[in-house]
């Protein structure tokens, strides 16, 4: 009797190890012997690319030359202004004390609002994804700089990485901080099926729009065992302090 019961019982994966949704042509990642590959090409060839030209590749599946290259960043940067209205949205969120990952989720699915109307992108799909990618670093720029009791300005710089740095610090960047920034971005786009990237495809399974999924994904990328592994890296990083300390 407990051979027939244990046979119709369902096979459960806990925390869905093992277990299939898809195939990916975006990302491997081969953790036996330490490696990442975006669309065949391995991060570390790519960690010598600027971040556009990597998103470019992971969203578009190649390489763009320097005219495209510039179409994109133009587009990026353009689509990146934030409105007015988002302005009146967020200024409230930074203002409390919620942490900034809550900020971005809450304000997510409202950012591909007032989107430009030319896209650069081959689906409505796309182009709300890029929307609200190239107008999240102006979000978390003006959540720090409100915080800090700081003015926001925008930067006009076409480039990622220093755009970003810009905004957030009101400082014009190194090109080294730049480029660190860039290489850290480019490690980080895309890890095949992780846990981010599969919430997002359990809300587009629904036919909800790509804002939606986006916020969802930032909700599972905030647990300590995805994203906020990072953040607590960088707070131990801070507890120790110097090399000297290291062993303690």
């Amino acid at each position: 009797m407990n051979a027939v019961i244990a046979a119709i019982q369902p096979d459960i994966k806990k925390g869905l190890e093992g277990v299939i949704a898809d195939t990916t042509a975006v990302s491997h990642v081969d953790g036996e012997v330490g490696k990442l590959y975006y669309r065949g090409y391995t991060v570390e060839s790519l960690a010598q690319h600027r971040f556009a030209d990597v998103a470019h590749l992971i969203v578009f599946g190649d390489l763009p030359n320097s005219s495209r290259l510039a179409e994109f960043e133009e587009y990026l940067w353009n689509a990146g202004q934030l409105p007015p209205s988002l302005f009146e949205l967020l200024r409230p969120l930074a203002k409390t004390a919620a942490h900034p990952m809550d900020a971005l989720q809450a304000i997510a699915p409202l950012l591909a609002a007032e989107a430009p109307s030319q896209g650069i992108g081959r689906t409505r799909e796309e182009n709300e994804g890029l929307v609200v990618a190239a107008r999240l670093p102006a979000c978390i720029a003006y959540i720090c700089a409100t915080r800090h009791q700081r003015a926001f300005d925008y930067s006009n710089s076409r480039r990622y990485g220093e755009r970003y740095l810009q905004m957030l610090t009101g400082q014009r960047p190194t090109s080294s901080a730049i480029d660190v920034f860039e290489r850290t971005q480019i490690l980080q786009l895309d890890h095949s099926f992780n846990a981010s990237t599969f919430t997002a495809r359990v809300v587009t399974s629904t036919l909800a729009p790509a804002a939606n999924a986006l916020s969802g994904a930032l909700g599972a990328l905030y647990g300590p065992l995805h994203g906020r592994a990072d953040q607590a890296a960088l707070e131990m990083a801070e507890e120790v302090g110097t090399p000297t300390n290291a062993h303690r």
